[in-house]
């Protein structure tokens, strides 16, 4: 299971916050405290047929390897605005 990779509700944030500050962090442990359902790969590949959206990146020469760059840097905004 690749836990980030998920749409969690927003009712999630006020017990997750509060676990976060009394328990060493694991997202493993969070999710594992609501209920979760997978998604089938025959249900994303209907809107991904390379699963692209599901490829792990960490560097930027990973990035380029899907075909993509980081922005220049006056172009990357402030994820705060």
């Amino acid at each position: 299971m690749e836990p980030l990779l998920a749409l969690y509700r927003k009712a999630l944030a006020g017990p997750w916050g509060e676990a976060l500050r009394a328990e060493e962090p694991s997202l493993q442990s969070l999710v594992s405290r609501c209920r979760a359902r997978r998604m089938p790969e025959d249900s994303l590949r209907a809107v991904d047929a390379e699963p692209r959206s599901v490829v792990s990146v960490n560097t930027p020469e990973g990035l380029a390897r899907h075909g993509a760059s980081l922005p220049s840097p006056g172009l990357r905004g402030n994820a705060r605005d």
